[in-house]
């Protein structure tokens, strides 16, 4: 038996999602420039759309605005003071912090982000912060990871551990999946 096609989020859902009513309408045109991204580089189907927007309430608590990961100096040590990219910037975090709607994370995946879009994220990682290029980062990650097809598969856990390298956050995750129709 195949599964109930899915629909792809609705405005109100996606209002919804975000937690601060006084940010709902910038958040959701933030959505609607990350689904035009999707949409450029082929990854709009309804799955993909779900666990995109899904994807993006946890990545941003709720947000939808591109953000920097949360934590302090000793955070940032304790996380990544064991990898070979480890540098501080001029506040004494970590240089390479997850950044955006997807949190992109690592001087390589920074690095190539750029090249890829043609930003200057190596001198600039705070761009990554910045709409409208948080949207292009995010469709980059997005398709470069074939999670458009991981979703469009269903496999809800596969996605995030495409997103996140592991389980993080799964519970939240798949809340959001559920809320949008997806399970």
């Amino acid at each position: 038996m195949q599964p109930a096609p899915l629909k792809p989020p609705s405005k109100s859902q996606i209002l919804y999602l975000i937690k601060d009513v006084a940010e709902r309408q910038a958040g959701y045109e933030n959505w609607v420039s990350t689904e035009i991204a999707l949409r450029g580089v082929g990854c709009a189907s309804n799955a993909s759309l779900l666990a995109a927007a899904a994807t993006i309430a946890h990545e941003t608590a709720r947000t939808f605005h591109p953000i920097s990961e949360f934590g302090d100096a000793e955070y940032f040590h304790r996380m990544y003071g064991h990898r070979s990219d480890y540098e501080l910037d001029s506040a004494g975090l970590w240089r390479w912090r997850g950044r955006g709607l997807v949190q992109l994370t690592g001087k390589y995946n920074y690095q190539e982000a750029g090249k890829a879009l043609n930003l200057d994220l190596a001198n600039h990682p705070e761009l990554a912060c910045q709409m409208p290029q948080a949207a292009r980062i995010f469709a980059w990650f997005w398709s470069g990871r074939h999670i458009n097809k991981i979703a469009d598969s269903r496999k809800w856990e596969a996605v995030r551990r495409a997103v996140n390298g592991g389980t993080n956050g799964l519970d939240q995750f798949m809340r959001y999946v559920k809320y949008l129709g997806g399970c």
